[in-house]
């Protein structure tokens, strides 16, 4: 939920954001930036929710991004090489983990996504501005997260899996898998689809790991949407 008191503040702050980053977001983006200026009907856009979050117009019990990081960091612990997969155009997970990586003293993040407005900027987030591939190199990583990957995830769970690396991931609530129009389907295409995804995490899981689908946990627009993770099995 938006949460926007002051709309004369809030529009100062919006059209700085604009005026630092507007230029560097490709022109699909900036138009749904401008339909959806202040609209409370984001849910289904991570570049809107992105910069509410970033511009803090969504309060800390509403935030995706902080919800999900307090998941992972319960789970997994944040205190490890982190690698995020289709972090959009803002890496708004990773600077969450980030600032709570900081404050620990250990860990680092590490994001790869060719949405990416920019590479630098982002505190001590590395950031890479490529899509992830069934060859890509992840030796140096011990977690694998996502946030609402969409096309990328397939590729997530193979690379996951094929590299013996636990992977959490809030999955889309989209069959985005390369279909023309990957908005324009029925909830059984979804049910199918996730039922492609079970089956090939399964099929690939590594010996000694766990799969699970928990709900996202929380009561906001995200939560009927499963969590897709794996872990090794405790000794």
């Amino acid at each position: 939920m938006v949460d926007i008191k002051d709309r004369a503040s809030a529009n100062i702050l919006w059209d700085a954001w604009m005026n630092k980053y507007g230029k560097y977001y490709p022109e699909e983006a900036l138009r749904k930036i401008e339909m959806y200026k202040f609209s409370s009907d984001y849910a289904h856009l991570c570049v809107m929710t992105e910069i509410y979050v970033m511009l803090g117009f969504i309060k800390d019990e509403n935030n995706p991004f902080k919800i999900f990081r307090s998941f992972i960091e319960e789970q997994y612990g944040l205190d490890r090489d982190i690698l995020e997969v289709a972090c959009g155009h803002i890496p708004t997970l990773a600077l969450d983990i980030d600032l709570n990586q900081q404050k620990r003293g250990s860990g680092s993040i590490e994001v790869c996504d060719d949405a990416l407005i920019l590479t630098t900027g982002w505190g001590d987030v590395v950031a890479n501005k490529r899509r992830i591939s069934e060859q890509s190199d992840v030796s140096k990583f011990s977690l694998i997260v996502s946030m609402l990957p969409c096309e990328a995830t397939k590729t997530i769970i193979k690379v996951a899996n094929k590299n013996e690396i636990e992977m959490v991931m809030y999955q889309c609530g989209c069959v985005h898998d390369g279909r023309d129009n990957p908005n324009d389907f029925r909830f059984t295409d979804f049910i199918a689809y996730r039922r492609e995804l079970r089956e090939l995490a399964s099929d690939t899981l590594p010996k000694g790991f766990i799969y699970s689908e928990p709900k996202f946990p929380s009561s906001s627009p995200y939560h009927d949407i499963p969590i897709v993770m794996t872990k090794r099995k405790k000794d």
